[in-house]
């Protein structure tokens, strides 16, 4: 075989032994093998001591409660705007949102158009900002009119069953007349 003009490199494959391995192990071992203090009948070593890591933390709840605070008043930030938001009727969030949107899309062509006129991707911009704008609009008008549908089904419905009682009482009105009229 031909040399590659490389030349070659040799790997160290050889396994870590653990019993090699660099790392302390101090803390390992102690969670390992604690000493065992069974047989020792003293009483004292039962006693606490104030420095070490598993001391309870008196100040840990005020700390998450002033973590909570802080994240309700992030939080309340903009509820304003959202709570006057969401007062608004359907139809006219829609529209609010839709026509946001479509000037969102729009704005590339515009800035196109004006600003960068002799641009070689101006037809890129141009199509794709114009496709997108007027997708978006076709989705925002589909789904004013689809939650329309509805409404406009209740309207016709109310006007045919207020002209069906309307004829009702016409003819039971009339019958009431024929009958008044023969006694």
């Amino acid at each position: 075989m031909p040399a590659s003009g490389r030349p070659e490199e040799e790997f160290d494959l050889t396994i870590i032994d653990q019993k090699q391995d660099p790392r302390p192990t101090s803390n390992r071992d102690k969670l390992v093998n604690p000493d065992d203090d069974r047989d020792s009948n003293d009483s004292d070593d039962t006693v606490t001591d104030t420095d070490s890591e598993d001391e309870f933390d008196w100040e840990a709840e005020d700390d998450a409660k002033s973590q909570m605070a802080a994240a309700s008043i992030k939080a309340r930030r903009g509820y304003a705007v959202y709570r006057a938001f969401m007062k608004l009727p359907k139809v006219i969030r829609v529209l609010l949102v839709g026509g946001i949107g479509a000037a969102i899309l729009i704005t590339p062509l515009l800035v196109v158009n004006l600003r960068f006129n002799t641009s070689v991707v101006k037809a890129q911009v141009h199509v794709w900002s114009l496709w997108l704008a007027i997708t978006w609009a076709a989705g925002v008008a589909t789904f004013v009119v689809v939650d329309a549908i509805p409404h406009l089904v209740l309207v016709v419905l109310r006007i045919i069953t207020e002209a069906v009682e309307i004829e009702k009482e016409f003819l039971t009105g009339a019958k009431r007349c024929r009958c008044r009229s023969s006694a």
